[in-house]
């Protein structure tokens, strides 16, 4: 292939979930692309959209350091959480303490009783601790309780019909949950105290709304567990919820896109915590200046475990393909399993996406990854030896 210049390209890639990390799938990517162009100029960026692993990727971007301690799990059991910390800035993620992957799926425990107390712990913790910017990344809940948890951890109170206190976890038994048909009246006076001179910003990485057919619970709700009857149940609660908080608060978020996120908890930091939200793919491909990068490329590599119509609707996919629409740069995503439709295909013109198959993405990922892509770049070498 004498004469034939080497294409530069910018990956930046999520993990594909079960089977390899962000950074182990770049490694793949690079490694398909060096099998057929040994000298090509490859960018590489572990990338997130905000849900599970995302602190641990902005963290290390901006040199933060990782700060453990034991904090409430998913069902009130103890579990060791993180989060990352330079100077006044902490970086918290929903899943390091609140996450599903935390969940132990042969316990029988009810998914209504999950709850996000914990994740409330790191932010508390964070804040005692000097932290005065907050960033939050909602993703790969357990839970579905409307943030109710950790706003609890963070002081506020949550009251019943006949005036008692709704108790949060004590670590000491198994948690029955946030009890959210049995809450009847607000108390926020603690929490805004304590989070009065305190900015947060929350990454989500979905765009519903708190309730309805689009909503956490009937959306999300199945892969936590939620039955078919109990669905319906979660979405009352959770509207009668938020109508009760709008008249506490005077305002109104459960239609604001992504209060839907992480089984609610993108409307409890706009409803508890008087924070914004963001999506979490913009936020990560700003961190790393994705439009100067993409820019220098001749193609702009990107793909997750399953490439799907979620993928496409606040997904660090759909992010990468519009700002790559506005900059004229071919996207070529690479999936564990490619599930979108030939009209899904077609919203994006300048993307082509390849799938590894059902049973080669979850038994030999690294191996059909690196393959795949390698084919693409022989494809590439080919169209630029003829072009030539």
């Amino acid at each position: 292939m004498s004469g034939v210049v080497d294409p530069r390209v910018l990956v930046v890639i999520d993990k594909f979930k079960g089977t390899l990390t962000a950074a182990e799938a770049a490694t793949c990517v690079a490694a398909g692309f060096r099998s057929v162009f040994p000298n090509m100029r490859i960018d590489t960026f572990p990338l997130a959209d905000g849900g599970e692993g995302s602190s641990a990727i902005a963290g290390e971007a901006i040199g933060a350091q990782r700060v453990e301690l034991e904090v409430c799990g998913p069902h009130g059991e103890p579990v060791r959480g993180f989060y990352y910390r330079k100077n006044g800035k902490a970086l918290i993620e929903l899943a390091a303490a609140s996450g599903l992957v935390l969940v132990d799926k042969t316990s029988g425990r009810s998914a209504c009783s999950a709850t996000t107390f914990g994740f409330g712990q790191l932010i508390r913790h964070a804040v005692e601790n000097g932290a005065t910017e907050i960033q939050l990344f909602l993703g790969g809940s357990a839970s579905t309780d409307g943030g109710i948890g950790f706003a609890k951890a963070l002081g506020a109170r949550f009251f019943d019909a006949r005036g008692d206190l709704i108790p949060g976890p004590t670590g000491d038994e198994p948690y029955a949950g946030e009890r959210l048909g049995d809450v009847a009246r607000i108390e926020l006076s603690e929490l805004h105290e304590r989070l009065g001179n305190v900015s947060i910003v929350a990454a989500v990485d979905v765009d519903n709304p708190l309730c309805g057919e689009n909503g956490c619970a009937a959306i999300y709700g199945p892969q936590k567990g939620l039955t078919p009857t109990l669905i319906p149940v979660i979405d009352g609660h959770l509207s009668r919820i938020a109508k009760l908080v709008s008249k506490t608060i005077d305002r109104n978020y459960a239609d604001v896109p992504g209060a839907g996120a992480a089984g609610g908890s993108g409307f409890g930091v706009l409803a508890f915590l008087n924070g914004r939200l963001v999506p979490g793919s913009d936020f990560f491909l700003d961190l790393i200046e994705f439009e100067r990068l993409a820019k220098e490329a001749d193609y702009v590599i990107t793909g997750e475990g399953k490439i799907d119509s979620q993928s496409l609707s606040g997904k660090l996919l759909s992010a990468i393909c519009k700002r790559c629409e506005k900059l004229q740069r071919p996207v070529i995503a690479f999936g564990g399993i490619l599930g979108l439709t030939p009209e899904e295909l077609g919203q994006y013109p300048q993307l082509r996406a390849f799938g590894l198959g059902r049973d080669d993405c979850l038994t030999k990922t690294e191996l059909s990854l690196s393959c795949v892509v390698g084919q693409v770049a022989s494809l590439m070498a080919l169209v630029r030896k003829v072009d030539q």
